[in-house]
């Protein structure tokens, strides 16, 4: 019983190291922009960088690219979510809005 229970510690223990990290990154678009509250992180690979995006432009309709992958239709009020995981740490993301590329931005990133 007691190898049983020491078996189950030292499970749980290599699942909670084996946990990703997951950052969180909210993008506001509002008159033509996007505004992001941080233009760096600092993550390590294998980490997730989980975008959520509210399109506050009334009338407009968006999309989010970065990095390749893209959410396309956010209609004003709406939310869309994008989660990147980061297998090789880049020095940046670049996004766009494929419907209007002049709304551009870039995240930085840096490792711990």
């Amino acid at each position: 019983m007691i190898l049983v229970l020491a078996a189950c510690l030292l499970s749980l223990a290599y699942l909670q190291s084996e946990t990703e990290t997951v950052h969180e990154v909210n993008v506001v678009i509002d008159s033509m922009e996007f505004v992001v509250e941080q233009h760096q992180l600092n993550v390590e690979e294998g980490d997730s960088v989980r975008f959520t995006i509210h399109n506050r432009d009334e009338g407009v309709t968006h999309s989010f690219e970065i990095d390749g992958v893209e959410e396309n239709n956010i209609r004003y009020g709406e939310t869309a979510t994008i989660e990147l995981r980061i297998d090789e740490l880049p020095d940046q993301l670049n996004y766009v809005c494929r419907q209007h590329p002049l709304m551009r931005g870039v995240l930085s990133l840096t490792g711990l």
